[in-house]
């Protein structure tokens, strides 16, 4: 019996949107050095053999995406500096796929600007110590991140960011922002219901490319999506999980 497997491969963005409350800088990424790396991963990635390519991108630019994708199978597209070109593409391609899968679930929300603001309710009710601690852990993880980026390289960051003490220490910190708030004002805990929200409907999104049993799905998406997408797939019994920890090495031989 053959059960669906999913490779998650969490990453920071090579392109630098400065989308996330703590960024890393990243430089050089068309230097030969990190797209050497870049074309490392690539190849250990093909070890997996995926069937389908799945990344951070809204479903509802699924037709974006893949305009970009079809020129650069014909050779007329310049990749751009992000992860989801960058590697997403170089797979798929290497893999023979005729798409790339857009899974993500950006879609605005209706709610209140004030009723998510974890920050300013804070600093307006005496908790500012609350979100300090915060984003003090967040810069620490940040500033290790960096370092290992610029010491390391690239791929030796993926193996950071994918192992599972990382993932744990990365997901409690959205525990610490649902707890800003008081009785019958759930700020933070708002906050993070529309992130677990996010979350689920990605996964929800990945279950809908099986199509076969022996569906082998290669998911690229930010490190901080981890934590959940890799319970909700162990939990759910929809996919097996692979070990990323097996595709982000830097050597050539896979037997040791």
């Amino acid at each position: 019996f053959f059960m669906p497997k999913i490779l998650i491969i969490g990453t920071i963005h090579l392109d630098n949107p400065g989308r996330d409350i703590f960024n890393i800088k990243v430089k050089n990424i068309q230097s030969p050095r990190f797209q050497q790396e870049i074309l490392k991963l690539v190849e250990n990635l093909r070890k997996f053999s995926p069937t389908k390519v799945a990344v951070e991108v809204s479903w509802n630019k699924s037709n974006l995406i893949n305009e970009k994708y079809r020129k650069f199978i014909d050779d007329d597209y310049v990749l751009s500096d992000n992860e989801v070109e960058q590697i997403g593409f170089r797979i798929a391609r290497e893999m023979g796929h005729n798409q790339i899968y857009a899974v993500d679930s950006f879609e605005s929300f209706d709610v209140e600007e004030n009723d998510v603001n974890f920050d300013k309710f804070a600093r307006s009710n005496g908790l500012e110590g609350m979100v300090e601690k915060i984003y003090k852990v967040g810069r620490e993880n940040t500033e290790v991140e960096n370092k290992i980026l610029e010491e390391s390289g690239y791929l030796a960051l993926l193996r950071f960011l994918n192992s599972e003490g990382r993932i744990r220490k990365e997901h409690r910190i959205y525990f610490e922002i649902a707890k800003i708030g008081k009785p019958g004002d759930y700020i933070g805990a708002n906050w993070v219901e529309l992130w677990y929200g996010r979350n689920l409907k990605i996964f929800t999104n990945l279950t809908w490319l099986i199509e076969k049993h022996e569906e082998r799905i290669l998911l690229i998406i930010g490190a901080g999506h981890l934590y959940l997408l890799r319970r909700f797939s162990e939990e759910s019994g929809f996919f097996e999980l692979e070990d990323p920890l097996e595709y982000l090495h830097d050597r050539d031989d896979f037997s040791t």
